[in-house]
């Protein structure tokens, strides 16, 4: 655990991540008056606990600002070798601290920030992918989603109450359907690409499940807050006895 400092520096700050390049993410945050210098902490979920103590998960210490002539503090994930973008198999999360002068560490720390990547492929028999938006990465509309995947050329979405699919075709303003964090969707590609998410961890989704006298299907995006949860059969057991089937695209 972190070891709390009286004042905390005021430490209520934003943290941003952006990418720099194909395996490299820029972070960027608020200066703190009275800080000498800054903690990053790296996890692969997203409600890592920062190591303060042992400092398994620190991956820069008593860190200062990358760029002077910018407002606020930047630093960027080298990754040390690591492809921190473009892996599908492992996603990573920020938090930042701050340090007094007397080498005391704030309590207190910035949001959490991840990336999360996508392989996207296009087959012989279909160019269909089911994503979700785990991220708040400043998507609020079907459009913005396309527009933000290398070849994306339809978004759908699964409508439960209608238990039918509406979808969106770039390029036409009919049915630019609004995004809901914590939902999936299928997007379809001109070729196999990846799609990297990066912004901050959103509010965990709430999902309303129904039953209709057509299907009883319904779309969720497991939350990232349920870590337990790594098999359908424990899906399926947490939504409870009203779940008779679980499937996957």
């Amino acid at each position: 655990m972190l070891k709390n400092n009286k004042s905390n520096f005021g430490f209520k700050t934003f943290l941003s991540i952006s990418i720099v390049n194909t395996t490299q993410l820029k972070l960027e945050w608020g200066e703190i008056t009275g800080a000498s210098g800054y903690n990053v902490y790296r996890g692969t979920a997203p409600y890592f606990t920062p190591d303060g103590s042992g400092g398994t998960n620190r991956i820069a210490a008593d860190i200062t600002d990358q760029d002077a002539g910018t407002a606020g503090v930047q630093w960027t994930d080298t990754g040390s070798g690591t492809d921190i973008v473009g892996d599908a198999n492992t996603n990573y999360y920020y938090m930042v601290t701050a340090k007094g002068s007397t080498g005391d560490e704030s309590a207190v720390s910035t949001n959490r920030v991840g990336e999360f990547d996508y392989s996207l492929v296009k087959t012989a028999g279909t160019s269909n992918n089911n994503i979700a938006i785990p991220l708040d990465a400043g998507l609020s509309t079907a459009s913005d989603l396309a527009n933000a995947i290398t070849g994306c050329d339809l978004v759908s979405r699964w409508v439960a109450s209608t238990q039918s699919w509406e979808s969106y075709t770039p390029g036409y303003s009919f049915n630019n359907f609004p995004l809901v964090y914590g939902y999936p969707y299928t997007v379809s590609i001109t070729g196999n690409t990846i799609f990297t998410l990066t912004g901050t961890v959103a509010t965990q989704p709430t999902f309303n499940l129904v039953n209709t006298a057509g299907t009883s299907n319904n779309a969720i995006m497991l939350p990232l807050d349920q870590e337990s949860i790594s098999s359908a059969s424990q899906l399926a057991s947490n939504i409870g006895g009203n779940c008779d089937l679980v499937s996957r695209w």
